[in-house]
């Protein structure tokens, strides 16, 4: 439904978007076939594991030079940022937001073997701290 949703406003708005719908750890896309993905408040939800093997299908459909950009929460900025993202840890599990209380995902994101990995935002919010990241697959491998 939320895809049929998403596709009506860029009818609207008369935006060029394909949505498809597919699992993060198993995407519908061949290899080096995208530009960039965007990700908002989905990592936190995820194991460790699962974390890892969606970066990696990621990092798989990116074409060189391609770019992912995450919006997640990450490192809290203060102590206040910490006590608040315990309301998330409560609700979405300690087994999946531990890490990111951390600070996981540039660690994350250069494991998968993007390069740069850039925090591009930090916004502290009643939840916690999300952090923006951008991070791209690099032109060359070496």
């Amino acid at each position: 439904d939320i895809l049929k949703v998403a596709d009506e406003k860029a009818r609207r708005d008369r935006l060029d978007i394909r949505f498809q719908q597919g699992w993060a750890q198993d995407l519908p896309f061949e290899e080096a076939q995208l530009d960039g993905v965007f990700s908002t408040l989905l990592f936190h939800h995820l194991p460790l594991k699962e974390k890892q093997q969606t970066l990696s299908e990621i990092y798989r459909v990116l074409a060189p030079g391609g770019f992912i950009s995450i919006l997640d929460f990450d490192r809290p900025s203060n102590g206040w940022m910490r006590l608040a993202f315990l309301s998330v840890q409560l609700l979405d599990g300690f087994e999946t937001t531990g890490d990111h209380a951390k600070g996981i995902l540039p660690q994350l994101l250069a494991e998968a073997g993007c390069d740069p990995v850039v925090q591009t935002g930090r916004f502290n919010t009643v939840a916690g701290t999300l952090h923006a990241y951008h991070a791209q697959k690099p032109v060359f491998h070496q």
